[in-house]
């Protein structure tokens, strides 16, 4: 993210993250700053698609394109979710929730959501996940399983619009990073009560055994690939009217089945296979 555009690296579909200049007063947060990085996102991913084949003789399989996020990317990837009509053939995401409505047009789409119970972050400004997820996708039914090593819980409901599932897992003792082995006591793992542990369940795998079993009806409609994504492509608005730039970095690889983009909230950007 160019220095210019945010005081931080971020994504800007969440109120908590992307901001430029200074505070206006003490307890204020600094002038919010909005980026398309849904349309950045969507453009990264016609690159893929048309890289692969050009360049590996790789088919990507578009109906089954996966996102997933921890933290400010977890709320930048359900947000491509519920304002990106027939693209997000399922969300696996860590530590956050949906901070912005659905668009008109959103089609019910899978969302798999992980967090410590001990999170800092929920009780401060995130709304519930399932509070938020399952009257979007008019979830009906709901249960509720203690995992048999009695280290996490899912929550998963059904009955939802189009065959759609909208599940959680919460990690008991586990603060915002509910990754294997990553340590509470880091400088990296913040965000976590007293108590907190080191993770010993592999979510990630939890993730991607979800977000595969689904696919979309038809392929979506992808933007034309572009040579060159332009540091200043996705700008859209700044609540103080000065114009800047953004940018991203990409690295991973791709298979024939589909390829899910990883949003971390370190803001890399993963395509793994």
């Amino acid at each position: 993210m160019n220095a210019d555009v945010t005081n931080n690296p971020c994504w800007s579909y969440g109120s908590c993250c992307c901001s430029l200049g200074e505070a206006p007063g003490p307890g204020q947060f600094p002038p919010n700053v909005e980026t398309d990085d849904i349309g950045f996102l969507r453009q990264i991913a016609a690159n893929v698609v048309a890289d692969a084949l050009e360049v590996s003789d790789v088919t990507i399989d578009t109906k089954r394109l996966y996102f997933g996020g921890h933290s400010n990317g977890a709320m930048l990837v359900q947000a491509m979710a519920a304002q990106t009509q027939g693209l997000v053939a399922a969300v696996c995401s860590h530590a956050s929730s949906l901070m912005v409505a659905p668009s008109e047009d959103y089609v019910a789409t899978p969302i798999h959501v992980v967090y410590g119970d001990l999170d800092t972050m929920f009780d401060f400004f995130l709304p519930p996940i399932l509070d938020t997820w399952a009257p979007i996708n008019g979830c009906t039914v709901n249960n509720i399983e203690v995992d048999k090593s009695g280290l996490y819980e899912t929550q998963t409901w059904s009955k939802c619009f189009g065959n759609t599932t909208v599940e959680t897992v919460k990690l008991y003792n586990v603060g915002h990073f509910p990754y294997l082995g990553i340590s509470p006591n880091t400088s990296l793992s913040t965000g976590a009560y007293p108590g907190a542990v080191t993770p010993s369940i592999d979510t990630t795998l939890l993730s991607w055994n979800f977000c595969s079993k689904y696919q979309l009806d038809s392929p979506p409609k992808l933007p034309s690939p572009v040579s060159y994504i332009a540091a200043d492509m996705f700008n859209t608005s700044f609540s103080d009217s000065t114009e800047n730039s953004s940018s991203g970095i990409t690295n991973g690889m791709t298979n024939g089945k589909g390829f899910l983009l990883s949003i971390l909230f370190i803001f890399t950007i993963n395509i793994i296979i």
